[in-house]
């Protein structure tokens, strides 16, 4: 009885020690089995997507890298919708002849681009002319800056008479263009702003010229209308210059710049000086 109570007594005590070293068997693998299912999961990039952008999470050995990137879009034509331009566009810009007292002698015989730039921008600074003599008086100034500045004021081509505008007056709201077409000059228009446009002269044919008119001249384009086919134009070359009427072909086909070297116009040079309008101004 002793003996069997002894092998009874010692094969529970096997039992129960099999099943603590069991327990801690499975206890220690799930354990285990958690934290590689963690790590697992960890390894895996994470993908998170939201409206704008795709964040992808990896999990490297160091540390986390966060990685943004745009999402792809789909790339679309882009349709440019441009709207009908106006039949009739007319501005009512302030007007002086170069030759305020109807001397046409020196400096006032040559001083077309400088009349130009000051009918634009007293438009444009919205002060007008006061009178003859303060049309003058801003043309002297124009005149003995250009001489200080540049050395010299007679026959500017069109990228120095634009340093009148953006040096002297300080205003750099231009642009210097050579697409000199009939749609690029009515766009301008149609957006307020205005066209310092140089010709050869003598190709205007304008009757209130004095024969045989001027070899190079500048103007100042200030609307158009489709049912005559003109251009309105500021021209200080004659004292009736305001809103003299010229033909788009007219002007089209007179476009020519002054050039340096060869002393005289060159017709084929198409370029105009595009000066806009302040941001704040209607352009109505």
């Amino acid at each position: 009885m002793i003996k069997k109570n002894k092998f009874f007594q010692k094969t529970l005590k096997y039992i129960l020690l099999g099943g603590i070293i069991l327990g801690l068997s499975v206890g220690f693998y799930s354990l285990n089995f958690k934290e590689k299912k963690a790590r697992k999961e960890l390894n895996y990039s994470k993908i998170i997507t939201d409206l704008d952008n795709l964040i992808f999470l990896t999990k490297t050995k160091e540390k986390d890298v966060l990685v943004k990137e745009k999402p792809k879009k789909k790339i679309l034509k882009e349709k440019k919708i441009i709207k009908e331009l106006p039949k009739k566009v007319h501005y009512n810009v302030p007007f002086t002849a170069q030759a305020p007292f109807r001397n046409w002698g020196e400096p006032w015989q040559e001083a077309c681009e400088e009349t130009a730039v000051l009918i634009t921008m007293r438009y444009f600074d919205k002060r007008g002319f006061k009178d003859k003599y303060d049309a003058r008086q801003a043309l002297l100034e124009i005149i003995d800056w250009e001489n200080k500045t540049l050395g010299f004021y007679k026959d500017t081509d069109t990228k120095t008479t634009a340093k009148i505008i953006t040096d002297f007056y300080k205003y750099k709201n231009i642009e210097i263009s050579s697409d000199v077409s009939l749609k690029k000059i009515k766009e301008e228009l149609a957006q307020g702003n205005l066209i310092i446009i140089p010709t050869a002269g003598r190709n205007l044919k304008n009757p209130y010229f004095t024969p045989p008119g001027p070899i190079y001249h500048n103007l100042v384009i200030v609307g158009y209308n489709d049912n005559e086919q003109i251009f309105y134009t500021n021209d200080p070359g004659i004292m009736s210059g305001k809103d003299f009427k010229y033909s788009y072909q007219n002007i089209l086909d007179s476009v020519a710049d002054w050039d340096y070297q060869s002393k005289t116009i060159n017709k084929d040079k198409k370029i105009m000086i595009i000066v806009k309008k302040p941001l704040n101004m209607p352009v109505y």
